[in-house]
């Protein structure tokens, strides 16, 4: 109902105000209902500086009409909004000593962003990266590039335990963590110098059929088998001398030796024409002589 007003009268005691019974039907009217209005016969209570529900397990809520907004001293809320309302002013989330700012299953505790639930933290769109980014755990991503097309600088180690798909590594040293083998399953061109200890391969081609070029020494510790061998200068040295190698003294050689294999000492030349048996005699020698 709207308010009850008294009527006091024009002048003091002139007569012409409320009678005392009717201006108390008038005061009590007035207190009915405000007591019914306000938080007294609600469940919310205000004490202080404090206001909060009385009836247990309670949300306190505020509502605007319409358009209009809940406003606090520097943010307002709108709807699902909350903004700021002073220009530029910044928007801050502040938690208290030790504790962490929680969104949904994201925990943001100083600079870190973590996940209350310990599954991976999603970034469905891109990400740009102005200063560094340390991942202490695992960084997942479908493409790391540079918003002006420069090279992405890495200056530290990286470990990668699943695939790596790249369309051109520039790096002066690709090592396995664990000193295992490095694997690459598929074709591998190289454009330049290609320079390792050891390839560990059954295949060595040409991608455009000319001639693969060993410009130095190649130590070749197994077998060497070759279709075709044509050796450009006058030369072709075997490394080890028959009489160095007390393991095969006699005709018959030792384990390994098949036909075709050839050797040297200070008087004769070898020839093996067989495989080793143990007993058949495969070594066959021609003297040398000086001239």
């Amino acid at each position: 109902m709207a308010q009850t007003v008294i009527n006091v009268g024009s002048n003091a005691n002139d007569g012409t105000g409320d009678d005392l019974r009717s201006a108390f039907i008038a005061v009590n009217a007035n207190f009915t209902e405000l007591y019914a209005a306000s938080p007294v016969a609600s469940q919310v209570t205000i004490s202080g500086n404090q206001i909060s529900a009385n009836a247990s397990n309670a949300n306190l809520k505020l509502t605007a009409n319409g358009t209009g907004v809940i406003e606090f001293e520097g943010i307002q809320i709108r709807d699902n909004h909350i903004e700021a309302t002073r220009s530029n002013d910044d928007l801050i989330l502040g938690a208290s000593g030790t504790g962490n700012i929680v969104a949904g299953a994201v925990t943001i505790n100083g600079t870190t962003i973590s996940s209350a639930d310990s599954t991976k933290i999603t970034l469905a769109e891109a990400v740009d990266v102005t200063g560094a980014l340390d991942v202490g755990g695992t960084l997942t991503a479908n493409s790391i590039a540079s918003a002006d097309s420069t090279a992405i600088q890495i200056d530290d180690g990286v470990n990668i335990s699943g695939q790596l798909s790249v369309n051109i590594i520039d790096t002066n040293i690709i090592s396995s963590g664990d000193s295992s083998a490095i694997t690459i399953q598929d074709n591998v061109t190289i454009n330049s110098n290609l320079s390792c200890n050891t390839i560990d391969t059954n295949t060595l081609i040409s991608n455009d059929s000319s001639a693969i070029n060993v410009a130095d020494n190649m130590n070749v510790q197994g077998l060497l088998t070759a279709q075709t061998m044509v050796v450009e200068d006058d030369v072709i040295r075997v490394r080890t001398s028959w009489d160095d190698d007390s393991t095969r003294s006699a005709s018959t050689g030792k384990a390994g030796d098949v036909a075709g294999m050839i050797a040297w000492g200070d008087d004769y030349v070898y020839v093996c024409t067989g495989t080793f048996d143990g007993s058949t005699a495969i070594w066959k020698r021609a003297a040398l002589s000086t001239f």
